[in-house]
């Protein structure tokens, strides 16, 4: 049953999938056709659709999708316009309506247009765009553009450096940072300090208060030693009078043994009894049933002999 539910499955989306190829084929070659002219009649972009009658006598089977179809005219469109005047190589393509069409293969790529470089410096807290600078050396320092390295054509100013601004500009606010931060820093410390402070003045108190409970649970742990004697002592009372009552109850049960045996006996001559009953019953039961039998024979017959009196008479 597995076995041909799934063959009926498989059949199923098989029929699903089975599309003859018929009226998909002469739209697409329209459009593609359409498009060959809008181009300029080039010759890259032939489409050679199979005749209908060939495709039905062969019955050709494929999954049509609405989705690749326009997927193949875009890409048509794109390549057409790209490479309007290239030698075209036919390549079959595989569509699922089964369309040949001749796309460009080999596309020569536009040459990269080479960019200039940008070098940022930053001096100061201003970026400066050119392409080659030098640092300075000295103090006080003309920064110039190398030689030789000018393609554009456009003069490139010059950016005069000097110490004392460098220092306003950098050093000086570098070193208020530093210090709102260790003043900073110095208040986080005193704060952590002062709480640290507090938690040990705590934990002084705090271990004060242990040693008061533990001098009050090792006066305890004295009191549970004292009555775990005292317990000990009535416990080895108690297991001697145990002893005693075991003692007692093994005759008792060595009593009731014997009386157990004596019923046992009693019990099997008593099965024995029942079992010469139920054969004697079993014995008159196969009796009676063969009187019944015999008595059913007897009636059979004598209503068969009646009514064939019955039949003679009439």
């Amino acid at each position: 049953m597995d076995v041909v539910l799934r063959r009926e499955k498989r059949e199923r989306r098989l029929a699903k999938r089975r599309k003859v190829v018929s009226d998909d084929e002469e739209e697409l070659a329209h459009e593609v056709r359409r498009m060959d002219m809008d181009v300029g009649g080039a010759r890259q972009h032939r489409v050679r659709a199979r005749p209908k009658k060939r495709a039905n006598r062969r019955m050709l089977t494929v999954e049509v999708s609405d989705s690749s179809v326009e997927k193949m005219v875009a890409s048509i469109v794109n390549t057409s316009e790209v490479a309007a005047s290239e030698v075209m190589r036919p390549v079959e393509i595989g569509v699922p309506s089964e369309v040949l069409v001749e796309v460009p293969v080999d596309i020569p790529a536009e040459p990269l247009k080479e960019g200039t470089e940008l070098v940022v410096a930053q001096i100061g807290g201003t970026v400066v765009e050119a392409e080659g600078i030098t640092l300075p050396t000295s103090p006080m320092e003309e920064v110039r553009p190398e030689e030789g390295k000018n393609t554009s054509g456009k003069d490139v100013k010059t950016l005069e450096i000097t110490f004392p601004d460098f220092l306003q500009d950098s050093v000086v606010p570098l070193l208020k940072y530093l210090d709102e931060k260790e003043s900073g820093r110095c208040v986080e410390l005193e704060k952590t300090c002062g709480g640290l402070r507090i938690s040990n003045e705590n934990a002084q108190k705090v271990t004060v208060h242990l040693m008061a409970r533990l001098e009050k649970s090792r006066e305890a742990y004295e009191a549970a030693i004292k009555r775990s004697e005292r317990l000990i002592t009535t416990t080895d009372k108690q297991e001697k009078k145990h002893v005693e009552e075991v003692a007692t109850l093994e005759i008792r049960r060595a009593e009731e043994v014997r009386i157990a045996d004596e019923l046992r006996g009693k019990i099997a001559e008593a099965k024995t009894t029942e079992e010469d009953l139920c054969s004697k019953i079993l014995e008159i039961e196969a009796k009676c049933e063969m009187e019944f039998r015999y008595a059913e024979e007897l009636s059979t017959n004598l209503f068969a002999n009646q009514q064939i009196r019955s039949m003679k008479s009439s």
